[in-house]
């Protein structure tokens, strides 16, 4: 894999981990409604798992 591809893969994972945690906080403002929260969770969870598993490795989990 190079580096920028790494790369890629690593921003979309983090986006998907902006995902998860911004509309939490977003919900709990009342900013956002429990369904597009739920979605939103939803996408970002799909985001990290199917991109994360590229990238990390034992290396990077201090194993």
């Amino acid at each position: 894999m190079t580096s920028q591809t790494k790369l890629i893969l690593q921003v979309i994972s983090f986006l998907g981990l902006a995902l998860t945690i911004i509309p939490a906080f977003l919900v709990f403002g009342q900013v956002l409604s429990k369904e597009m929260y739920l979605r939103l969770m939803v996408l970002g969870m799909v985001l990290w798992f199917s991109t994360a598993i590229f990238w990390i490795k034992r290396d990077h989990l201090g194993q």
